[in-house]
């Protein structure tokens, strides 16, 4: 889907091959459910911000309640996307985040393409 839209991408199969990834690999985005298998979304996602602070989360779950609004502060997770959801919300939240980010910041100006 990511790629389809111009975007590069990685997958893992799991949250442990996620953080090897995540250890010698710089990404922008790191889009996970909170459910995973062993080492879960919400580890993954505390571990994705130890390795690359910078780094932007988008979590999905169906995870509702108190309890997850704590741990989404905690675990450094910038968007959740509730389950069910459409693949055009996942898209959507990747624009707007790239948007943002090639947004100058206070005193810088916008890079001009020639």
């Amino acid at each position: 889907m990511l790629l389809m839209k111009n975007h590069m991408a990685a997958s893992s199969p799991d949250g442990e091959t996620a953080e090897q990834l995540l250890k010698t690999t710089a990404f922008d985005l790191l889009i996970t459910d909170l459910g995973l298998p062993g080492l879960s979304g919400w580890e993954l996602a505390r571990i994705a911000k130890r390795y690359q602070p910078a780094i932007t989360i988008i979590a999905i779950t169906s995870w509702q309640g108190n309890e997850a609004a704590a741990k989404i502060g905690e675990c450094g997770i910038d968007i959740i996307i509730w389950k069910p959801f459409r693949l055009d919300q996942i898209t959507q939240a990747v624009t707007a985040l790239v948007r943002h980010r090639s947004e100058p910041k206070p005193g810088q100006r916008h890079p001009i393409s020639p």
